[in-house]
């Protein structure tokens, strides 16, 4: 109609509410109208989080629960490799971008094991990536600590300190 708009607005809406771990949904109904439905996560003052720890190599990372969305095996002859894309794996019939955790760090990479490697498939921004880890290990509620200014690391947010006094990226 005249009075509608192009929808940036609404655009700028569900990608802040999207970034902050929310969700957007609308739903539309011909001579009914529309209904715009806005899901935010619950923000406290310490940062808590239902996450599921991994293992690479030795070094253990969390991921939250909510952003998981499998875990499963690769095998090895099912990883893709081009110039321009890097490494990639085919899920559901999506094409996945296929990081090891380790090169985060700048450290060895995980290892295959019996020609097969861990992943676990993470969506982040309505994107899927798939990370390769040595171990899965139990899901914990941790309190996160995110990185301050000085010391930011591309791909991670933060630290927390796990049972055993073991820290976790």
């Amino acid at each position: 109609s005249s009075t509608a708009g192009r929808g940036v607005g609404m655009d700028v809406i569900r990608t802040t509410i999207n970034e902050i771990g929310g969700e957007t949904k609308i739903e539309s109904k011909l001579s009914e109208g529309t209904t715009f439905s806005f899901i935010l996560p619950n923000v406290t003052a310490v940062n808590i989080s239902d996450c599921l720890l991994v293992r690479a190599n030795k070094t253990i990372f969390t991921f939250p629960i909510l952003s998981v969305v499998a875990s499963q095996l690769v095998p090895v002859d099912k990883v893709t490799t081009t110039t321009n894309t890097g490494r990639s794996i085919i899920y559901l019939g999506r094409i996945l971008p296929f990081f090891d955790l380790m090169w985060i760090l700048g450290q060895e990479p995980v290892q295959a094991e019996e020609g097969q490697y861990r992943v676990i498939i993470v969506e982040y921004k309505q994107s899927c990536i798939a990370y390769i880890v040595s171990d899965y290990l139990n899901p914990q509620k941790i309190v996160i600590t995110e990185f301050s200014e000085n010391m930011k690391v591309p791909g991670l947010l933060g630290t927390a300190i796990l049972s055993g006094r073991q820290m976790g990226l």
